[in-house]
């Protein structure tokens, strides 16, 4: 049986670094691709120039230039940076749609480099090549096209082709490696857990105060900003990795009570049976505690969970606002508490997965040897 003759439609070309620099499409000019840290900010093909501007992660424009010619096209974009809509001179606004995973109607044709999530789509395939060229993400079969080097011990997780570990809703995946949480943003955070934060920047400005009362505020709002800066990253981080032992059954969802009578209840149980609680009545576990079900082996975090529904609930009922002030620093730092107790956790659980998977690579060779 002869074989098909290949066709050849494009060709990709990388730079040391493993960034996608430039492809080439039959019978047209070379595009040129240059970065700005890992994000794409111009391309190049023959006379004409494309450049993204943006602030920090939000894109704002792009601007098409051609000689003396330059077009300007604005962006309106969602949280995680998928272009929903275009507004450029002498052309009707041009609303953009796309599924969970960020397929779009081929009709639905784009005036912008980037698409979904922010991510400029192959001109061959309509694939996003993630992590500038890293793996191709396919919006069509909700996956990718190749395994991932980092599954399926790794941060990649088990499935090694899953895209945002089956949540692209809350979960975005630039590096094609691992998926990151984007529901925690600095200026989204929920009010309990700004709370903990500031009172956390207010304890060190008490350590190095300035008499002025108008350098204390400028202080306070500097020492807030780099807290927010210091625990944000550890938020996001651990809410990922809740994502990934909920996914393989290791941990139970978070499931504060609903009712003041039941968290007070659960509240005083867990410490009648011995969860360690620091003096503000916070539960502060040193090593992790464990549960099993059906042989599986399960983080306990229900102290935790219910700690933040009691202190939610008193902090809602008729009392002194210093009181409610404090519940409400409390359910915070409780908030900080488990996402820290989850993270060393994970840090463990992968270590020993790695551990565990090596050893049986290491018992195979010997039976094969």
């Amino acid at each position: 049986m002869r074989s098909q003759p290949t066709t050849l439609l494009c060709r990709y070309g990388y730079d040391p670094l493993d960034r996608l620099t430039r492809h080439t499409l039959v019978n047209t000019l070379e595009r040129q691709r240059f970065y700005c840290t890992s994000r794409l900010a111009t391309e190049i093909q023959g006379a004409t120039r494309y450049s993204i501007f943006q602030h920090g992660d939000q894109l704002l424009a792009q601007q098409q230039s051609e000689g003396n010619a330059l077009d300007t096209t604005l962006l309106a974009t969602d949280q995680q940076r998928s272009v929903l809509q275009v507004v450029k001179t002498n052309h009707p606004r041009q609303p953009i749609a796309y599924s969970p995973y960020g397929c779009r109607p081929g009709e639905n044709g784009l005036l912008s480099l980037l698409g979904f999530n922010g991510e400029r789509p192959d001109p061959v395939t309509g694939c996003y090549l993630l992590g500038n060229g890293y793996r191709a993400f396919n919006p069509v079969l909700m996956r990718f096209n190749s395994p991932d080097s980092w599954s399926p011990f790794g941060k990649g997780g088990l499935n090694s082709y899953t895209y945002c570990l089956g949540d692209p809703i809350n979960l975005c995946d630039p590096q094609g490696h691992t998926a990151f949480a984007l529901a925690i943003k600095t200026e989204h955070l929920p009010g309990y857990i700004l709370r903990a934060i500031k009172n956390k920047a207010w304890a060190k400005l008490n350590t190095r105060a300035p008499r002025s009362q108008r350098l204390r505020d400028k202080a306070f709002r500097k020492l807030t900003e780099s807290t927010k800066d210091e625990f944000v990253p550890k938020l996001k981080e651990s809410a990922l990795s809740e994502m990934r032992l909920k996914a393989s059954g290791h941990i139970t969802p978070f499931n504060p009570p609903e009712t003041p009578g039941l968290s007070r209840e659960k509240y005083n149980n867990h410490k009648a049976e011995g969860i360690p609680f620091d003096e503000f009545g916070i539960p502060n576990p040193k090593q992790a505690i464990i549960t099993t079900n059906n042989h599986q082996e399960i983080l306990r975090t229900d102290f935790f969970d219910d700690a933040i529904g009691h202190f939610h609930h008193q902090a809602s009922r008729p009392a002194p606002q210093g009181y409610k002030s404090r519940m409400k620093k409390n359910a915070g730092s409780a908030y900080i508490e488990r996402s820290e107790y989850i993270q060393r956790y994970a840090s463990e659980y992968d270590q020993a997965s790695r551990s565990s998977s090596l050893t049986t690579h290491e018992e195979t060779k010997r039976v094969r040897e």
